[in-house]
């Protein structure tokens, strides 16, 4: 008996049907796992999204308010350290800082101090999605990022 005619003849045995449903339920599998894992990611990056679009109405609210954003974006930023993450972050926080210009005045009332806290927090988070993204960082940003708030 040649090859070709013991093969034709093993592909009708109960053997050869069990070792096809066993290779089929192995590709099935993987193709559900892939689909969970799939759809696991889709969920984790529209939380985040849900997040950053909840710590940004933050920002524009008053300075305690905008303080628990920025708190908000410091955890997200940690938490999808990614390219399209860290460009949302540079422009929520590019966006706060330059709506205050920085002052040089030393007895700023309360309300303002806190905001100068806030900007100079922005300006950290700033130059860190900066870093993550791999994305330059203007030198003002830099200097508000590195002075003592």
């Amino acid at each position: 008996m040649d090859v070709l005619g013991w093969l034709n003849e093993w592909t009708q045995t109960p053997g050869f049907a069990g070792i096809a449903a066993v290779i089929a339920a192995v590709i099935a599998y993987r193709g559900v796992r892939r689909t969970n894992r799939n759809d696991a990611d889709l969920a984790a990056a529209n939380q985040w999204w849900d997040q950053a679009r909840w710590a940004s109405e933050r920002l524009s609210g008053d300075s305690k308010s905008a303080a628990i954003g920025l708190a908000a974006f410091d955890q997200l930023l940690e938490v999808a350290p990614g390219t399209k993450a860290a460009g949302f972050v540079r422009a929520a926080m590019r966006s706060l800082i330059e709506t205050h210009p920085p002052t040089t005045e030393s007895a700023l009332p309360r309300d303002l101090q806190t905001g100068r806290i806030n900007q100079h927090k922005a300006a950290q988070l700033y130059v860190a999605a900066s870093r993550a993204a791999g994305a330059p960082i203007p030198e003002h940003i830099e200097d508000l990022a590195a002075s003592s708030e």
